[in-house]
């Protein structure tokens, strides 16, 4: 079975250090639900500047983490509310962004807790 995102970025930041890596991980799979939880309360209220600032903030740990799916969304999402277009769409994009993140986040965790 492929994985849902890829350590390849993390590996060759942290030097191919395992346990670097992991810690990594670990502070993706911690962090990224509770900017995801700002993230809906500004898309629910629409307040797309906030949505951004939170889009752009979270951004690097989306493309280090090569998520597989998810990450279409998530670029639709900052390019559409960035541009102020399509915002009508906001939830359902994040909705299907945040349930392909969180399946990533599922199996970050199964992996890093395996040792």
């Amino acid at each position: 079975m492929d994985k849902l995102y890829s350590t390849d970025k993390i590996m060759t930041y942290v030097g191919n250090s395992e346990e670097n890596c992991k810690e990594l991980l670990r502070l993706f799979a911690e962090t990224i639900p509770v900017e995801l939880d700002k993230l809906r309360a500004e898309i629910t209220n629409k307040n797309w500047e906030k949505a951004h600032e939170i889009l752009h903030r979270i951004k690097p740990s989306f493309e280090i983490m090569q998520i597989k799916y998810g990450s279409e969304e998530f670029i639709k999402l900052n390019n559409n509310i960035s541009s102020k277009i399509d915002l009508d769409n906001s939830l359902e994009l994040y909705n299907n962004m945040k349930n392909h993140i969180f399946k990533a986040i599922e199996e970050i965790m199964v992996d890093i807790n395996k040792d």
